[in-house]
């Protein structure tokens, strides 16, 4: 069991090494929720966050425990027990006065893996999700068509997503090159962000939003 510490408080982990990359604790997904504490796109308190990817479900924790924020976390079946452990570990921050709820659901991306979860049910169009977060998700290029259509799916205008990542291989940044050269009505605006990297080399993190109406799109330079 890992003891994360923020701010005045701290978060419990239980780590899953036989998950592969869904049972490690990555310093990025410390990174992603410490720069969304100190500095929030909008006072998260009651807004709705979606975590891509969650592995371990650090950063929904945090935000739901620290900024109050009604937070979902998502990954493959086999990855679920042991978030649901993490918020267990984690009941006592949770029930705090302020704090926000945590809900696991089952999430494959793309077309065929939406169906089967539980968030087909719900209405995205007229109530997308405040915040989309997504921590080390684009290091295989594979995946990289499957998560473009479900980002699309689970953002809209005013959705603020923020992807973290270490640069492993050209594919990483050349999918958020593509996110900010997406066609219309899909278009988004791309900007990276400064945060701590915790000694991590070519850390990146981005803050990305749909284009509004007539917005023209640009070539992000990073």
């Amino acid at each position: 069991i890992f003891k994360i510490p923020f701010h005045d408080s701290h978060l419990l982990l239980s780590v899953a090494n036989p998950l592969g990359v869904a049972g490690i604790l990555w310093p990025l997904a410390i990174s992603l929720p410490l720069h969304l504490l100190d500095h929030p796109p909008t006072p998260l308190r009651n807004k709705r966050v979606l975590c891509l990817g969650a592995g371990l479900g650090l950063e929904g924790l945090a935000l739901a425990a620290f900024a109050g924020a009604d937070v979902t976390l998502t990954d493959l079946p086999a990855v679920l027990p042991n978030i649901r452990r993490n918020v267990r570990l984690n009941a006592d921050v949770l029930a705090r006065p302020g704090a926000g709820s945590v809900a696991v659901e089952a999430l494959a991306w793309g077309p065929e893996g939406f169906c089967e979860s539980k968030l087909c049910e719900e209405d995205l169009e007229g109530r997308p999700y405040d915040v989309v977060l997504g921590c080390e998700l684009v290091y295989d290029d594979a995946l990289h068509d499957v998560l473009r259509w479900t980002l699309r799916r689970v953002t809209g205008r005013g959705t603020r997503l923020y992807i973290a990542m270490e640069e492993r291989n050209f594919e990483c940044l050349q999918f958020v090159r593509e996110l900010a050269l997406e066609p219309q009505p899909h278009g988004y605006r791309v900007r990276e962000v400064e945060f701590e990297r915790f000694g991590v080399e070519d850390a990146h993190m981005f803050e990305v939003r749909r284009l509004e109406e007539g917005e023209e799109q640009e070539d992000p330079v990073f």
